[in-house]
């Protein structure tokens, strides 16, 4: 791991104002009305919350907390467009699939999505009034005002510290398999990668093998969560008013994701092991 600072310069200023200005040049100044700048504006949030992990170790914990709760608001206000828009892909992929098999019960891809997602009109707009410009701006100045770091040590600490719980959190998920371990693990995998990436850039080239293991899990582990979800909506939407129909497509589909969900874990589990065994080869600092 790149920690080598010989006269310390924080980076994590510049690299804030480099995310900021790449996420507005792609949405614009004002909001996000698009699924692909959603993703962009929830990318963004996420690369900064994984900045903010770096700051754990030697500042107030409450002053984090804080900042990352204002962070999280930002891309909360856009979780929920963004989470049907992965619904709809994934439902119209699983439909699909399942229509081939000769003697599996067909689905009405456009039923289901009229069912169990919003209905989407090509000219709606997600109805949030929010500036990008203004709240970055916003979690800047509470950034620079409540927290620091004075040294590089104080940078090195939080890079240690976030691999050492991406290693653990991916200990626990392969030991009980639960989705939410999963999904636990799956954050300090982001925080890893992200800090990484954006701190350091491009890694060397006998580190580029880790990094792209690094960053396929990651997609994995982001499959995984997606169908996790998509199978909480599915099982809490449940009505027993529904026609007999719907409601056997429905089973259908969620017998479709846990065979999904179980050959995803099943890739993942070679490469938790890659990342967590191999990464024990590269110096923290």
């Amino acid at each position: 791991m790149n920690t080598d600072a010989s006269s310390f310069l924080n980076p994590i200023p510049l690299t804030y104002q480099r995310v900021i200005s790449s996420t507005c040049k792609k949405i614009g100044s004002s909001q996000p009305s698009t699924p692909e700048e959603i993703h962009s504006l929830r990318i963004a949030t996420k690369q900064l919350r994984a900045l903010l992990k770096l700051y754990y170790p030697t500042n107030h914990k409450n002053d984090v907390k804080c900042l990352n709760q204002e962070i999280k608001r930002l891309a909360d206000l856009f979780s929920t467009p963004r989470d049907y828009d992965v619904f709809r892909e994934l439902i119209t992929k699983l439909c699909k699939a399942n229509n081939k098999k000769s003697n599996a019960i067909p689905l009405n891809t456009d039923q289901i999505l009229l069912t169990f997602t919003p209905p989407k009109t090509a000219n709606q707009q997600y109805p949030i009034s929010v500036h990008l410009i203004n709240a970055f701006f916003s979690i800047e100045k509470n950034w620079q005002r409540n927290l620091t770091l004075k040294r590089s040590k104080d940078l090195t600490k939080g890079l240690v510290q976030s691999f050492i719980y991406m290693q653990k959190t991916g200990k626990k998920a392969l030991k009980t398999g639960s989705d939410c371990d999963y999904h636990t693990f799956r954050k300090w995998v982001k925080h890893h990668y992200y800090q990484q990436y954006l701190l350091f850039g491009n890694p060397s080239s006998k580190r580029k093998k880790y990094f792209r293991k690094l960053k396929k899990l990651e997609k994995r582990l982001g499959r995984l969560h997606d169908y996790s979800q998509l199978q909480q909506r599915l099982k809490t939407v449940k009505d027993h008013s529904q026609a007999d129909e719907i409601e056997k497509q429905r089973k259908q589909l969620l017998k479709l994701i846990k065979k999904q969900k179980r050959q995803c874990k099943e890739k993942c589990h070679s490469l938790i092991k890659q990342v967590l065994y191999n990464a024990k080869s590269h110096k923290l600092s």
